[in-house]
């Protein structure tokens, strides 16, 4: 998305940023727990992108679509209308979690932000609530979110959502700082200059190189993540981006398992790209494995 399209877009989402008339009611129930929302949690650059695509093509689940993002007054609305426009039929190349297309799955970061990050009074939670209710049922399965700042939501989306369950993806971590490297050339033309989410304390990394703040910023939203599920004791899969690579099919098989459904049938998953793989300079790779090293040790 171009940058003046994105920025007509977020004027215009921030006037028809609220409720849908049709969530306002007492709080309301899953039909059932196949039903109960699925959060994809992870570093930036691990994967998830790619996850969210690859399991809502392969079972009957919801999403918020970018058309849905931008008009959150109208929620649930559009998705009782355009029902059979709500589906991903096949994994679309990303721009660094953006998936194009009014249909396709979105990370949804305004309406989140709203969600989550501002103080609602109960009667606004419940609407949350039942904003993701409403749309399981017209789904008939969960809804799956992707969002990687809701790495710092996670107790308010567990208040909010006590049903909530949560996939954490992970990926090997020197192939996903180089990733983060390319990312930041790439977007901001600098290595130096930070992107995506920020953990607590990093401004104390800004006179490090770039490879310790890559790393050092996925070991803290793992770490994040991890207390998270060590103390709150969350329903919660932890996958491999490797997984997923390798034997995606037998991979996706185990997350049905648990997200009591199956695959759709028949469901060609095509043989996904494995793409840890060295595309930097070696001395740049040395220091990213040095710096990994120190850190473990």
């Amino acid at each position: 998305m171009n940058s003046i399209l994105k920025a007509t877009a977020l004027q215009l989402q921030s006037f028809l940023t609220g409720f849908d008339n049709t969530v306002k009611s007492r709080p309301l129930m899953f039909p059932t727990s196949a039903h109960y929302p699925v959060f994809i949690l992870g570093a930036p650059r691990s994967g998830s992108t790619l996850l969210y695509q690859l399991l809502l093509r392969s079972f009957e689940a919801g999403y918020i679509s970018n058309l849905m993002a931008l008009v959150p007054l109208k929620m649930v609305t559009i998705a009782k209308i355009l029902r059979s426009y709500y589906s991903v039929a096949s994994i679309k190349t990303s721009h660094f979690g953006y998936v194009g297309g009014l249909f396709s799955p979105s990370e949804a970061g305004a309406v989140q932000r709203f969600w989550f990050d501002n103080d609602l009074s109960p009667e606004e939670a419940d609407w949350v609530r039942n904003t993701f209710v409403l749309l399981s049922q017209i789904i008939s399965g969960p809804i799956i979110t992707k969002n990687l700042f809701n790495t710092f939501r996670l107790n308010r989306i567990r208040s909010i959502l006590p049903e909530a369950r949560f996939i954490h993806i992970r990926r090997d971590p020197l192939f996903n700082a180089q990733s983060l490297l390319n990312a930041r050339q790439k977007i901001n033309g600098s290595e130096n200059i930070w992107w995506s989410i920020k953990p607590e304390g990093y401004m104390r990394t800004l006179d490090q190189a770039p490879e310790f703040q890559v790393l050092w910023q996925i070991k803290e939203t793992e770490k994040i993540v991890h207390d998270f599920f060590r103390i709150g004791q969350p329903d919660h899969f932890n996958i491999g981006y490797e997984d997923i690579c390798n034997d995606a099919y037998s991979t996706l098989e185990k997350i049905g398992v648990w997200l009591e459904t199956q695959l759709k049938k028949p469901i060609p998953v095509e043989k996904l790209m494995f793409r840890n793989k060295i595309n930097i300079s070696m001395e740049k790779w040395r220091k990213i494995q040095k710096i990994h090293s120190m850190m473990e040790g």
